[in-house]
């Protein structure tokens, strides 16, 4: 996955992830680990459940002890790009 650059040390065009997890009905498990880019290369925990639809992902990210909110939403190509800029 490619995710805006909005913190880290090292300029770069985005920050790029590996994402591994597991889903059993409506609930998603999934970490993500940095690959370098941008001088990450930390991993986030996230526990999601799924709506209906299948487009959105709400749930809980963890990392070190801090944890937050967090949605995904499933995005078009036009507007992944437009997140890019």
């Amino acid at each position: 996955m490619l995710e805006k650059q909005t913190f880290g040390s090292e300029p770069s065009i985005g920050l790029s992830a590996n994402l591994s997890g597991t889903a059993n009905g409506d609930l998603v498990s999934v970490t993500k680990t940095y690959d370098g880019s941008g001088g990450q290369t930390h991993s986030v925990n996230y526990v999601f459940t799924l709506d209906e639809e299948g487009e959105i992902l709400h749930g809980i990210w963890s990392l070190n002890g801090m944890s937050g909110r967090v949605v995904f939403r499933r995005v078009t190509p036009q507007i992944f790009s437009e997140i890019l800029n």
